[in-house]
């Protein structure tokens, strides 16, 4: 039960974080210079790996495991996130909010 618990906690602080990107990503895409479009389009990626994945990933979870799908989605999310700390060049944020959105759909 406590192992469940500790899960619970990780993927809650996983969307916690994620959705509060939500409000401060098109502020800050608009000060490095993208135009409403792009912002747009990076804004939606997320959402749009998000939900043809998540029946994909529900067959990896069967195959390897749950235990294993989650780790691999929060590991490759948190990558995502790094993607955006990192650079200001709209293909590699773009990037990033793609691994964010597949790989969040791991749970």
């Amino acid at each position: 039960m406590q192992k469940l618990l500790i899960l619970f906690l990780i993927i809650y602080i996983l969307y916690f974080s994620s959705s509060m990107l939500i409000p401060i990503l098109p502020l800050y895409f608009k000060i490095i210079g993208f135009t409403p479009l792009l912002i747009g389009i990076v804004m939606g990626v997320l959402g749009l790996m998000r939900a043809p994945l998540t029946l994909v990933t529900g067959v990896f979870a069967d195959a390897l495991g749950k235990r294993r799908t989650i780790i691999l989605g929060a590991l490759f999310s948190a990558a995502g996130v790094l993607l955006l700390l990192l650079k200001s060049v709209a293909l590699i944020i773009t990037g990033g909010r793609i691994l964010m959105g597949g790989f969040s759909a791991h749970f």
